[in-house]
């Protein structure tokens, strides 16, 4: 009996035994399989991350792209401004506001070195380098993973070519930022045959003297008004309103808002926005014109050619227009006459004995008597819903490039084979010992130099009998120059000077910063000298003669002035546009036509 229960006992132990054995066996099952379970999802997290991750990079780096292109579009029209509509765009930076989808932020930067930090904002025409930053922002960012939801593409652009160093006879005759006007009996030519232009950027303009041999005239953003002896030979064009009151008259076009015929000069054709009118009964256009509208009112003046007027023709007193018209309405009084067809879309009205020998052709026709008269016209056509419109008139001249203004800095590179001199402290004439610095200087060269005055504490003076004899080739660089009295330059040969008042700051506008720069009282310059006068401030020509240009912050040409126009330049750059130059670039825009690098500099800090 005890063995049997002793044998029980053993058995039930290894029973006991195979059933911790299955339990290990099933936890090491269990622990593989949690095992296993882990590192699935870990590979499906990572996978997931991976995916979002470079889809977030591929959304970013592509709206980063968006904004390089669309900042280097605008850039390549020169207009440096975005063409979206979101409240963040300004001059220089660009926004994605109102583009969908895409989200990006774009800022442009200048300097006008190879090295240097970069400004934020549009680039001046001197500037070389130019750098598009643009930050693109995936429109779906990466699940648990931020890398590939920002990226920052940086585009160089930078003018190839070496700068020129030489100057080049560019530029208008006279090219003035803003004008106090050309009055008195000062006057312009050409010596050369060369055109003469003057040139305005901004301001209103007078011309009150002789201006014999300018071509053309352009005042960019203002107004124009000739009167007494001025002559211009040429167009004018003008933003604003153009007042012929001189009695010489415009030898070519007019292209304004709006032009008044107030004397007897005559204009050749004339074009306007707005209205067209001859006050004067003198007054003569010699060819046609196009206008918002036309009102002819003085005595006998006259039109030998075609008018067009949007709106209305108004032509009273003995008045004439010698060819035919198309207007939106037509109202003739007293003796007024036109010679051709009349097209009016709207009411035709005449009175008194006005006439019209061809055909007038109109929505409406009234003919009214007045002091016994009745209007006569030869063939009526009334067309109750209104003519059709006739031919388009003619197109007016496309205006001349006013050059940008030219922030002209002195660099002594830029005038190379020419030998530099400094000068400083009082550069006029001292008394005792008896010397003059500026002439003593002058006189020493034995090539083209440069005289840089600028530590000169009056500037650049000559006075009195001071007299300066060229031999060769002369730039001087002074913060005031001031040429009076009796003093001259002269010269037996051929030479070029360049009187320069530099501008140091860099945003194409002229900064004066109250220097003055004066050639007046007599000062005169041998006509074997043409002379180059650049200043910021105004340049104030009282009685003077000379030859060369004028690129000037203003410009007051008075008196007994005469300036003969003879092409002289700045080195470095093409007046005519006020462009840099150098190398093959001719227009700054082209620089933008492909970037010189294109690279992401950053994403997400990293």
């Amino acid at each position: 009996m005890f063995l049997i229960a002793i044998n029980n006992r053993l058995r039930q132990h290894r029973a006991d035994a195979d059933k911790g054995v299955a339990l290990v066996a099933v936890m090491g099952v269990m622990g593989l399989g949690l095992i296993v379970t882990t590192l699935l999802l870990s590979s499906v997290i990572n996978a997931i991350g991976y995916t979002s991750s470079s889809r977030a990079g591929v959304q970013s780096q592509s709206a980063a792209d968006g904004g390089i292109a669309i900042a280097q579009a605008s850039l390549l029209r020169g207009t440096c401004v975005a063409d979206t509509t979101g409240e963040g765009n300004t001059d220089g930076t660009f926004t994605s506001d109102g583009l969908g989808d895409i989200i990006f932020t774009v800022q442009v930067q200048y300097r006008n070195g190879d090295a240097g930090a970069f400004t934020d904002g549009c680039p001046p025409n001197s500037s070389v380098n130019v750098r598009v930053l643009s930050t693109g922002t995936a429109t779906a960012p990466g699940v648990a993973v931020s890398r590939g939801d920002e990226s920052v593409v940086a585009a160089d652009f930078t003018q190839s070519g070496p700068p020129a160093v030489s100057p080049s006879a560019t530029g208008p005759a006279i090219f003035s930022y803003s004008s106090d006007g050309f009055t008195g009996s000062g006057s312009l030519v050409s010596v050369d045959g060369s055109q003469a232009d003057v040139m305005i950027k901004t301001g209103d303009t007078i011309c009150g003297g002789g201006s014999d041999g300018a071509r053309d005239w352009v005042i960019e953003g203002g107004s124009l008004t000739t009167s007494g002896s001025c002559i211009i030979e040429g167009n004018v064009w003008a933003a604003g309103a153009v007042v012929n009151g001189s009695a010489a008259g415009i030898g070519g076009n007019v292209i304004s808002s709006t032009y008044t015929g107030s004397n007897s000069g005559p204009v050749q054709n004339v074009w306007t926005t707005g209205l067209t009118s001859l006050t004067n009964g003198s007054a003569k256009v010699l060819g046609g014109v196009v206008a918002g509208s036309v009102s002819i009112t003085g005595g006998s003046a006259t039109v030998s050619g075609s008018v067009f007027s949007s709106a209305g023709i108004t032509m009273t007193n003995s008045s004439r227009i010698n060819g035919s018209t198309e207007s939106g309405a037509l109202n003739m009084k007293d003796s007024a006459r036109i010679g051709g067809n009349a097209l009016v879309r709207g009411a035709a009205y005449l009175e008194g004995s006005s006439s019209i020998p061809a055909t007038l052709t109109a929505k409406s026709i009234t003919l009214a008597k007045s002091k016994g008269s009745t209007p006569t016209v030869g063939t009526q056509v009334v067309i109750p819903s209104g003519p059709s419109a006739g031919p388009a008139p003619a197109t007016a001249p496309l205006a001349p490039i006013v050059p940008d203004w030219v922030d002209f800095e002195y660099d002594v590179n830029d005038w190379t084979g020419y030998t530099e001199i400094v000068l400083s402290g009082n550069c006029g004439q001292i008394w005792w010992p008896l010397s003059h610095k500026l002439k003593d200087a002058i006189a020493g060269l034995t090539g083209p130099g440069v005289i840089d005055a600028r530590g000169c504490t009056g500037g650049a003076v000559l006075d009195g009998s001071a007299e300066v004899e060229l031999k060769h080739d002369l730039a001087i660089i002074a913060n005031n120059i001031d040429l009076t009295g009796g003093a001259k330059f002269k010269a037996s040969t051929d030479v070029q000077l360049w009187l320069i008042q530099p501008d140091t700051t860099a945003d194409q506008l002229p900064t004066c910063g109250g220097r003055t720069f004066t050639v007046d009282g007599g000062f005169t310059f041998s006509d074997k000298i043409s002379a180059m006068i650049y200043t910021p401030c105004l340049a104030d020509l009282g009685s003077t003669h000379f030859r060369g240009q004028i690129f000037a912050g203003r410009t007051f040409l008075a008196g007994d002035a005469e300036l003969g126009f003879v092409g002289v330049g700045l080195p470095g750059y093409d007046l005519s546009t006020g462009l840099p130059t150098g190398g093959e670039v001719t227009n700054p825009t082209s620089m933008f036509e492909r970037p010189t690098s294109v690279r992401n500099i950053t994403a997400n800090g990293e």
